[in-house]
C-alpha cells in the first residue's frame, strides 16, 4: 500500500486537434504536494499516529477559524442592515398636502355626497 502512494502520477495531455498526440507526464508527490501548498514531509513508521493527530488538530483549527471569520462576516453584515433599516426610517419624508389639494379632495367629496 505504501508503495502505490508513493508512486508519480501519470496524466495524459490530449491535443483536440491531433488525436492521434497522447503525452504522458509524470508527477511525483511531492510536487503535486507543493502545487496544492502542503508542505508535509511524509509519515516515518514510528511517529505515524502522532502525523495523523497533527494533521488532524490543523485541519480542526483551520476549520474553527474559517466558521469564526464566516461568523464575524454574518454578524457585521446583520450590523450595516439594521444601521441601514434605522437610517431609512429616520428619513422618512412626513408627506405635505398643500391648501389646494385639500380643497380638491374635499370637492370630491361632496360630489359622492
Amino acid at each position: 500500500m505504501g508503495q502505490q502512494q508513493s508512486q508519480p502520477t501519470t496524466f495524459v495531455l490530449k491535443n483536440a486537434k491531433v488525436e492521434s498526440l497522447d503525452i504522458p507526464i509524470q508527477f511525483s508527490p511531492n510536487f503535486l504536494k507543493r502545487l496544492h501548498g502542503l508542505e508535509i514531509s511524509p509519515p516515518k513508521p514510528d511517529n505515524f499516529e502522532e502525523t495523523v493527530q497533527e494533521r488532524v488538530n490543523r485541519e480542526l483549527a483551520l476549520q474553527q477559524e474559517k466558521r469564526v471569520i464566516h461568523e464575524k462576516r454574518s454578524a457585521d453584515q446583520v450590523a450595516k442592515e439594521a444601521q441601514d433599516l434605522l437610517r431609512r426610517q429616520a428619513e422618512i419624508p412626513v408627506l405635505k398636502i398643500s391648501p389646494e389639494v385639500e380643497l380638491a379632495q374635499e370637492q370630491v367629496i361632496q360630489c359622492y355626497r
